[in-house]
C-alpha cells in the first residue's frame, strides 16, 4: 500500500504571520548523542530573533548535552522507544507553538543567517514552505561536494527534508504520515505531495552555502 500523509493537526493558525515571527525549529533524534552540541549551536547562532528549539529524543539513554543545558528556549523530550520519524514529527509539531517551523536535523550544519533568510524567502514568494534545492555536503572523508536536486528525481529534489521552512498553517490540513518505516518513500516527499494536492504554495531556494548536510 502506497504511504499517504497524515491528516490535520488541531491549533493550526491562520495563513498570515504576525511580526514578530516565532519560528519553532523541531529535531526528532535517535541515539546521536556526539551531534546534539552541535545541533545546539546552529539553532543558538541563528540571527532570527523570536525562535526556540524542540527535540524529542527515542534514544535508550537521556543526551548529556541537553540534560545540563539551560536555555529557555530549548524544549528536551526524552522519550525512549523508537517512533517513526513522521510520527515524532508530529509530536513536536503538536508541541511546539511558532507561526513558522523549521525542520533541524541533528546531524547537520545551518549558516547564522538561514532562518531569516528562509523566511525571507517564504515571505517574498508568498509561499507556505520553502526548501534548498542544493547544499554543501559533509563527507566522513572530509570531502565537500555540492549536491544539486535540481539534477535529479522528483524525489531528491523536494525531499530531504532538512531544509523544510514553512508556516504553521498547513498542519491545518496534512501533518506527516506515521508508518513502521517500511513505506516505499520516505516521509518527507509523500508530504509535500500532500501539500500539493491540498494546493498549498511551495518555492525552492537555490543558495547552496545556507546549509551543510552530513553523510554518515
Amino acid at each position: 500500500m502506497t504511504a499517504v500523509a497524515g491528516g490535520p493537526l488541531p491549533g493550526a493558525p491562520d495563513r498570515e504571520l504576525t511580526d514578530p515571527v516565532s519560528v519553532s525549529c523541531i529535531c526528532p533524534t535517535f541515539n546521536r548523542p556526539h551531534y546534539h552540541e552541535s545541533l545546539y549551536q546552529s539553532f543558538a547562532d541563528q540571527d532570527h530573533g523570536p525562535k526556540d528549539l524542540w527535540v524529542l529524543d527515542n534514544s535508550p539513554q537521556s543526551s548529556p548535552f541537553f540534560g545540563q543545558l539551560t536555555d529557555e528556549r530549548v524544549h528536551y523530550v526524552h522519550r525512549p522507544g523508537r517512533t517513526p520519524h513522521g510520527a515524532a514529527r508530529n509530536e513536536l509539531l503538536r508541541m511546539s507553538q511558532g507561526q513558522i517551523i523549521a525542520h533541524f536535523d541533528d546531524d547537520d550544519l545551518y549558516s547564522v543567517s538561514y532562518l531569516s533568510s528562509m523566511l525571507a524567502r517564504l515571505r517574498q514568494g508568498d509561499a507556505d514552505l520553502v526548501k534548498l534545492s542544493a547544499w554543501n555536503e559533509l563527507h566522513p572523508s572530509g570531502h565537500r561536494p555540492r549536491y544539486d536536486g535540481r539534477k535529479r528525481c522528483e524525489g531528491d529534489l523536494w525531499g530531504w527534508g532538512f531544509s523544510y521552512v514553512y508556516r504553521r498553517h498547513v498542519t491545518s490540513r496534512v501533518s506527516f504520515q506515521s508508518t513502521d518505516g517500511r513505506a516505499s518513500e520516505s516521509e518527507d516527499i509523500v508530504f509535500l505531495r500532500a501539500l500539493w494536492a491540498a494546493e498549498f504554495r511551495t518555492q525552492l531556494v537555490d543558495d547552496v552555502d545556507w546549509a551543510t548536510h552530513r553523510r554518515t
